[in-house]
């Protein structure tokens, strides 16, 4: 995932790795100049386009799956463990694996998030901010 910072110098683009960089992202403010104020271009912050569009959940709760998706396939990849080799210390089918670990889909079972921890020797942890 990828991040576009405007500024009166240009555009940056920094890549977001984790939920960490999600969450430092969104605290974050852009370096404001006087001369932005000015910009009849310049308008609300990303979330809330996001929001006043009706897509803020959605892009969090994608966002967020693309982060435990990438978790585990790392983690899976350290521990060279196969998708099926997983899915069978799971108790679920490679279908159901394949699932969890597609970053765009977000209709995942929290006990299946939490199986998939375990098997990786790890614990998820949900809360809310």
């Amino acid at each position: 995932m990828y991040h576009i910072r405007y500024s009166q110098l240009g555009a940056k683009i920094e890549k977001i790795t984790s939920q960490t960089d999600i969450l430092r992202w969104r605290n974050s403010s852009p370096p404001v100049s006087s001369n932005m104020n000015d910009n009849p271009y310049t308008g609300s912050s990303f979330d809330d386009f996001l929001q006043e569009e009706g897509l803020q959940v959605e892009c969090s709760a994608i966002a967020i799956k693309r982060v435990l998706a990438r978790q585990l396939e790392k983690e899976m990849k350290r521990q060279n463990l196969t998708k099926t080799e997983m899915a069978k210390q799971m108790q679920t089918s490679r279908a159901q694996l394949d699932r969890l670990l597609d970053p765009e889909k977000i209709g995942v079972s929290i006990e299946t998030m939490t199986r998939a921890a375990s098997v990786v020797g790890r614990q998820l942890r949900i809360e809310l901010v």
